[in-house]
């Protein structure tokens, strides 16, 4: 089942495991289902939209950035303490040349790509339309992490792994590495994204004790018992009442 779904519209339960994957009688797996009272009349969540999706993308790119400048800085300033005394300390010395190139291999060409990605992202924004805009954002339902050789000498040994993450594609990740945007999953079994609706949450700061969602969880087994016992509270406890509580 759809959780967010069912947190918006506080009707029916999201179990964490399908019950279709679990052995009839097993007692080693425990399955939970979760059941969400919010107050009627305001959604929980709202869609992201598609050019806030994209917005999203430029500062992620911006502190992406930031995040290698920094681990840049940090391999120069390791690598260059080793190599301070040279004739005192050769091996050190080559030790630290080595450092500074193999650990800078895992960022090849990282300045370009990112500003690659940017500005396809900046070009999407430009040129559509605010009705496409305003769509709802649908991506890749899980994320991946993409992970290959790379090398970057000519000795057997002169290869590292260069790692990214969320990027559609293996292409799309060596091309310019994580979260590069290579359109959205609309018609591909995409996913939704959704966000907290801060109209849901008015007021909260007025009364920061008062609950705007209460979760119910009911945890079981899948053998008889079990299953009768879950059944029972799904189908006959009250609900409402524990809605009315958010009123």
């Amino acid at each position: 089942m759809d959780a967010t779904k069912n947190i918006n519209n506080s009707k029916g339960f999201y179990q964490d495991i399908p019950e279709h994957t679990v052995k009839e009688g097993s007692r080693n797996v425990y399955m939970t289902r979760h059941w969400y009272c919010t107050k009627p009349g305001a959604l929980v969540f709202m869609p992201v939209s598609r050019k806030e999706y994209l917005e999203a993308l430029l500062v992620y790119y911006e502190r992406e950035r930031l995040l290698i400048a920094d681990k840049i800085k940090e391999i120069e300033s390791e690598s260059a303490g080793m190599m301070k005394d040279p004739k005192k300390y050769p091996q050190l010395y080559e030790n630290g040349k080595r450092n500074l190139i193999v650990k800078k291999a895992k960022y090849p060409d990282w300045q370009e790509k990112i500003e690659a990605k940017k500005t396809t992202v900046e070009k999407v924004l430009k040129e559509s339309t605010v009705a496409w805009l305003t769509q709802s954002a649908v991506v890749k339902p899980k994320a991946e992490t993409f992970s290959w050789k790379r090398t970057y000498g000519s000795a057997p040994n002169d290869e590292v792994w260069v790692e990214t993450y969320n990027a559609d594609t293996k292409e799309a990740a060596q091309r310019t590495g994580s979260f590069t945007f290579d359109g959205f999953w609309d018609n591909k079994g995409g996913s939704t994204l959704y966000q907290y609706n801060p109209d849901y949450f008015k007021g909260s700061e007025r009364n920061p004790v008062k609950p705007y969602v209460i979760e119910l969880t009911y945890r079981y087994v899948k053998t008889p018992l079990g299953k009768s016992l879950v059944e029972n509270f799904t189908e006959n406890f009250d609900f409402d009442a524990v809605r009315n509580m958010l009123e």
